[in-house]
């Protein structure tokens, strides 16, 4: 697969996508349960200030949530996809702290060199084509003492493991074997674009190996069920490997 392919699929994915000025903030909750209600919880304990960059702006909605809630000098969104690039421009339009570029992170970009407190790459790596030299760049774009915030699914978690049990493939982004949507349509690239499955031990092993060093272990219990948060987020602290979401903070 190409990053060209890679486009062509976001671009599609994302063609009719809306960018409105009036969607809410991600809630602060002293219990996360899912991706960004964590990144919400745990990204200002970490943040001293500075600059950040973010891999994959999505609809602009860590971003904009984070501008509500902490302070920096400089916050760039990035996207592959140059039809979410204009549209969360249009969006951020009257926010000057904001700016925004077209970034294909597999491509070392020498202006970003040493430019950055902290890095936010939220459910991205398992789609890079090469993530070994990527991260490898990302540490390049922190300051000395930066950090990034990473988050990916965990492969071992328990669910994906019972499905193993079963005889069956843990999607992580899809269902039947990775060929629906989770709305029950066809994929365009089989399990919605994943290339790579992490668990706790790989992706520290590899943060490692591209010159991240101090790392940190962020638990996450995902579930939408309110009376399983607490007792999830227990189990997620207690044995993250098992029953955590992939989240790892890893300085330079």
């Amino acid at each position: 697969m190409t990053n060209e392919r890679l486009l062509q699929h976001y671009n599609h994915k994302y063609k009719n996508e809306e960018y409105r000025l009036d969607f809410k903030n991600l809630k602060i909750l002293n219990v996360p349960s899912n991706r960004h209600e964590g990144l919400m919880y745990y990204f200002p304990k970490f943040f001293k200030g500075g600059n950040i960059l973010e891999i994959g702006g999505g609809d602009g909605l860590i971003a904009y949530s984070l501008y509500n809630q902490i302070k920096f000098n400089r916050y760039l969104i990035t996207d592959l996809s140059d039809i979410r690039v204009t549209g969360l421009s249009k969006r951020f339009s009257e926010l000057g702290v904001f700016t925004f570029r077209q970034l294909d992170v597999e491509i070392f970009d020498k202006s970003l060199e040493d430019s950055f407190d902290a890095i936010i790459m939220i459910a991205l790596i398992e789609h890079l084509i090469d993530p070994i030299r990527t991260l490898e760049n990302l540490n390049k774009y922190l300051k000395t003492e930066g950090f990034i915030y990473i988050e990916t699914p965990n492969i071992a978690k328990y669910t994906h493991r019972l499905k193993l049990l079963a005889g069956k493939f843990p999607s992580t982004a899809s269902i039947n074997q990775g060929l629906l949507t989770y709305n029950k349509k066809p994929v365009d690239l089989f399990d919605e674009g994943h290339l790579h499955y992490f668990t706790f031990y790989s992706l520290k092993a590899l943060l490692k190996r591209t010159g991240f060093k101090r790392i940190k272990t962020i638990p996450i219990f995902h579930t939408n069920i309110k009376h399983l948060k607490r007792i999830g987020h227990f189990l997620a602290k207690l044995w993250p490997e098992m029953f955590s979401d992939l989240v790892l903070i890893a300085y330079k």
